[in-house]
């Protein structure tokens, strides 16, 4: 297991360490409910991509409730699932940040027969709230 926070911003009021939790323990839940934590047999392309459907959808349902540190922020899921057959594999996205505010969280379980990525982007919202509210 290997576990990469990257932070855009000094005073990020996000627990980094909360949301990586959250997002191993959603990463094995969505493998063991699904019977793929050891790579099982269907692992089809269609298989593979429902799998991150899954872990998205399941992110996006549950952060809020399970990480309140990140309260203020909206958030944008990325996942990817692929096979794991030896080879190397490159997860990359672009966002526009705030350097003093935005941040983002990252995390990689590999499994003998996957490898999975997943990378939430937070983006602070709170200040733009309450401009508009004056």
């Amino acid at each position: 297991m290997a576990a990469v926070a990257i932070s855009r911003t000094q005073d990020s009021l996000i627990s980094k360490s909360e949301v990586e939790a959250f997002l191993y323990s959603s990463i094995k839940e969505v493998l063991s409910r699904e019977g793929s934590e050891k790579g099982a047999s269907q692992s089809s392309s269609k298989h593979l991509s429902s799998l991150s459907s899954f872990l998205v959808e399941r992110v996006n349902s549950s952060l809020a409730k399970a990480c309140p540190s990140i309260e203020g922020f909206k958030f944008v899921v990325q996942a990817v699932v692929q096979e794991q057959w030896g080879q190397g594999g490159l997860v990359g996205a672009r966002c526009q940040w705030d350097n003093r505010r935005d941040t983002v969280v990252s995390v990689q379980q590999d499994t003998e027969k996957l490898d999975v990525c997943v990378i939430v982007f937070f983006v602070h919202t709170e200040e733009e709230e309450s401009d508009e509210e004056q």
